[in-house]
């Protein structure tokens, strides 16, 4: 090949607790026929946020639980946390902060360090791992925990070879990014 551009994406994190095999992932979450009653959602970043959200404003009583500040990563002010917060409650999202799950049951009960908390369905939103190809050891690239890594022109370690989406090594996995990424690839 002359040039080949690695975008294979990424899958939800799994949740390394007992019981983490009786949850629902945020992919899965958003092919519900139904809504739920109620729902339980592990995870206070970005995708966290936007299941529990968009289940609550369609009526189903959320419970969010984050091990630490909600949307921590993002160093929000507090008059900025609050807005969120306030959103969230308006929208039948209950936000338990400092909350670790301990235990899942396959009747949707999650045992933490702050009590039980139960849903219909338990959904993950914990972060995504890189969705890497059978194979890409053989391409000669650098690869970390978190996906291929690039420079600013998503270029690889190896100069025929380019990764874009959320296969790249980087914090945020958002779909906008991944947009900007393969029109840098197409400029170069």
């Amino acid at each position: 090949f002359d040039k080949l551009i690695l975008a294979t994406g990424s899958v939800p994190r799994k949740l390394n607790v007992p019981g983490g095999e009786n949850v629902m992932d945020e992919d899965r979450a958003f092919l519900l026929r139904d809504p739920p009653a109620s729902m339980v959602v592990i995870g206070g970043g970005y995708t966290g946020v936007e299941v529990a959200q968009a289940f609550g404003k369609l009526g189903t009583q959320v419970t969010l639980i984050t091990r630490s500040k909600l949307l921590d990563r993002l160093n929000l002010s507090e008059e900025t946390r609050k807005v969120v917060l306030d959103s969230l409650s308006f929208d039948n999202v209950d936000v338990k902060e400092f909350t670790e799950p301990r235990k899942i049951t396959q009747d949707g009960r999650v045992e933490t360090n702050r009590g039980e908390f139960k849903g219909e369905v338990v959904v993950t939103a914990i972060g995504r791992d890189p969705s890497l190809p059978r194979g890409v050891e053989m391409l000669n690239i650098g690869i970390d925990k978190d996906g291929v890594k690039v420079n600013e022109r998503m270029e690889t370690s190896n100069p025929k070879v380019y990764a874009v989406g959320d296969v790249v090594s980087k914090e945020l996995k958002l779909a906008n990014v991944a947009l900007m990424e393969g029109l840098t690839v197409a400029a170069n």
